[in-house]
């Protein structure tokens, strides 16, 4: 900010800024010095500074986040401190131009250079440009509750000093919150006077000497209210613990409740609170009891709870929270089976109870608004139910299995004929059976009901629709022969190892036409072998 003062008409002695009633501000010098500055019985003091950066820096434009202190020099270089111990500073990297400079109740930094809005989250290490306003500042930013607010020097379309609203979303469409007629304010503060309210003043040209006016204003009712005090030296700019647009007291940001839910536990009420000051220590009780840094109050019981907020600086709020009564959550469950272990089961859920926002988690996935689930296999289910208030349902539910009768009606056998591959299956399927194909040992899905050129064995025969796969095996038999009446008429070769032994096969009871192998020889149709040595030699025999 370019200028911020703190006022207290209740303070007898001047105290430090950084101490912890935050009754007082910095104030930047146009030559670069640093001034703690206080009201006391309606007069405004100074005193320099000594140690910020141990006098190695000087000061333009400066801005505070409870703690912290930021400032930049008249190069825009933009430095960090904690105001405990100022004289440890440290350059942030970063170059911030201008003499508009201030902070959020977040800790975001805010500052205008020209007409150009910047932002540095905490934290962040390089700055956003947000946008380009239609005004230019005279020097200062400060928060008003959530309102920010500029000293803008006049336009084209506004002919007067102003302090202007500024849209941090779209600051193209900034607007003058409020016109200051015979005043040229070149900055704004926010300031506590107690610890549930703060005062806006601005800073002017003294009317009456060198320094600078310190200038009332009811920033509600958008009146100027007149000078208040004045100051000797001009002022560029100045920081407040307020200047975020948090009370120096207690901020209740947001109270959280989570009710009584039946069967499923009691209530539970979270209070977040702060303090501008960051030195605060805050401290929380419910229904008279002790206070504490604990502001979660756990296992209560439906009804209304009076809240107290204290903090260290002996500032205070009042508040209450309802704990309400959820009744159970009660639900149908409309399930169909898992067909052929495919996941085809499902549930349909629909609320049976008087209960908003209800949302839904099977499995303990994410819970989701949809209230069917598909694609679930056989078994039980897990199923969590939360509505609006947080109450949670906690059951399950049961998928069964469905497995169709096999749509066929029989199997066509033809044995295999001792080695031959001439065995087959034809399957017999039953009408209005939707299907989709059949293989055997896991091999090509085919169209035909029938495998032929089958050795005889076992097979794994799979027949698919189109809602299942069936698994089941088929035996291809041996087929059975009376075996043959094998005969042999010889003679035996003369002395003296001579050939001229013969051999005559006569073969009876199997299916003829027959085929015969002597000595290994192919197969053929002769039964009379002559010119044989004597030994032995094997025989074969073939039937049709």
């Amino acid at each position: 900010m370019r200028l911020l003062v703190f006022i207290s008409l209740l303070l007898i002695s001047l105290f430090s800024h950084y101490r912890v009633n935050g009754q007082s501000a910095i104030l930047v010098s146009s030559d670069g010095k640093f001034y703690d500055f206080d009201i006391v019985n309606g007069a405004c003091t100074t005193k320099e500074k000594t140690n910020f950066c141990n006098l190695t820096t000087t000061g333009f434009s400066i801005a505070q986040y409870k703690n912290k202190v930021y400032y930049s020099n008249a190069g825009g270089v933009l430095y960090e401190t904690d105001i405990q111990n100022p004289a440890l500073c440290r350059s942030m990297g970063i170059v911030a131009p201008g003499n508009a400079m201030t902070s959020d109740k977040n800790g975001t930094l805010y500052w205008v250079t020209g007409n150009v809005l910047y932002r540095l989250p905490n934290g962040w290490a390089n700055a956003e440009v947000l946008g380009t306003l239609p005004f230019t500042s005279a020097g200062d930013l400060i928060f008003f509750g959530d309102k920010l607010l500029l000293a803008a020097n006049p336009n084209m379309s506004n002919p007067n000093f102003s302090l202007v609203e500024v849209n941090i979303a779209s600051p193209a469409n900034s607007q003058v919150y409020m016109e200051t007629p015979g005043y040229a304010f070149w900055g704004i503060m926010n300031i506590s006077t107690g610890c549930n309210e703060n005062k806006v003043y601005a800073i002017s040209n003294s009317l009456t000497g060198a320094g600078r006016d310190i200038v009332e204003i009811d920033i509600v009712n958008k009146k100027v209210l007149g000078i208040f005090c004045s100051v000797g030296f001009q002022v560029y700019d100045a920081a407040s613990v307020t200047e975020t647009g948090e009370l120096k007291g207690i901020n209740i940001n947001n109270i959280s409740i989570k009710p009584q839910c039946a069967n499923a536990g009691l209530g539970e009420v979270s209070v977040a609170a702060t303090s501008a000051t960051g030195s605060a220590k805050l401290f929380f009780s419910y229904n008279n009891n002790p206070a504490t840094e604990t502001a979660v109050f756990s296992n209560l019981p439906t009804g209304n709870y009076p809240i107290k907020v204290t903090s260290s600086e002996g500032c205070s709020k009042d508040t209450f929270a309802i704990v309400p009564y959820i009744d159970r959550i009660q639900v149908s469950m409309a399930t169909l089976p898992d067909t052929c272990g495919a996941l085809r089961g499902s549930v349909t859920i629909n609320s049976i109870s008087n209960h908003a926002g209800m949302r839904f988690s099977v499995e303990n996935a994410a819970y989701v608004a949809g209230n069917i689930f598909n694609n679930l296999s056989a078994g039980i289910k897990s199923l969590k139910v939360i509505e609006t208030n947080g109450c949670v349902l906690d059951t399950s539910f049961v998928i069964g299995a469905f497995q169709p009768p096999m749509p066929v009606t029989s199997l066509n056998i033809t044995s295999a004929n001792c080695s031959n591959a001439d065995g087959s299956i034809t399957i017999n399927y039953a009408g209005g059976a939707n299907i989709q194909g059949a293989r055997i040992n896991g091999g090509a899905v085919q169209s035909s009901n029938q495998f032929n050129n089958l050795l005889a064995g076992t097979y794994q025969l799979q027949i698919i629709t189109a809602s299942c796969i069936y698994d089941t095996t088929v035996t291809v038999p041996l087929q059975t022969t009376v075996p043959p009446v094998v005969s042999y008429l010889g003679s035996s070769p003369d002395c003296g190892g001579k050939s001229n032994g013969s051999l005559q096969i006569n073969l009876t009871g199997t299916v003829a036409p027959y085929t015969y192998s002597f000595n290994n020889s192919p197969y053929t149709n002769t039964t009379s072998y002559q010119n044989l040595a004597a030994g032995n030699s094997p025989v074969a025999v073939k039937d049709a």
